[in-house]
């Protein structure tokens, strides 16, 4: 019975990281988009872009974590467990986001070596983003309700996200090499 106690304090605790570690990178977000006067620097977009591949690799061992619990039948575990992959996917929106204020300065600064493959980071990084708040909302629907279609939802849009993030990379790099 001991262990069960500490089983529900560890998912208690778990569950209450997630939404401190959401407020906290919308706080950065929104103190990011009030200052303009900030120079563009390349040194901060590849900062973001490792803060992104960190957050992805996170969510991925959140979800699997998440669906070992969902397959187990333990859907308590399952849904702390959905609801810290959606702690990751909400940090890398926000720091996706980032990204997109440092390519606008880029481009408005005149810091850029092609202009075309910045315009295309920008462009791949409004998708990237996208992808990663469709995980988003798919989580949200998780941790209410686990289910295999939100699973399969899920497994597909991870896929699309990967897709969309190599190119993103090269096009941030092409940019400023």
């Amino acid at each position: 019975m001991f262990e069960t106690t500490l089983a529900v304090r560890r998912g208690a605790y778990q569950r209450a990281g997630a939404p401190i570690a959401a407020l906290r990178a919308f706080a950065l977000m929104a103190a990011l988009l009030f200052c303009t006067a900030a120079q563009a620097d390349p040194v901060e977009t590849e900062r973001l872009m490792q803060q992104v591949r960190d957050e992805r690799s996170a969510l991925e061992t959140n979800l699997q974590e998440a669906y070992a619990y969902m397959d187990s039948g333990q859907t308590a575990d399952a849904v702390a467990s959905f609801a810290l992959a959606r702690a990751n996917t909400t940090a890398i929106s926000l720091s996706l986001a980032e990204v997109l204020v440092e390519v606008r300065k880029s481009r408005e600064q005149g810091q850029y070596t092609d202009a075309q493959a910045l315009e295309r980071a920008r462009v791949r990084c409004g998708r990237v983003k996208d992808s990663a708040d469709f995980i988003d909302a798919s989580l949200v629907q998780m941790t209410l309700q686990p289910s295999p279609i939100g699973r399969a939802l899920i497994d597909a849009q991870r896929a699309q996200f990967d897709r969309l993030l190599a190119p993103l990379e090269l096009d941030l790099a092409l940019s400023q090499a």
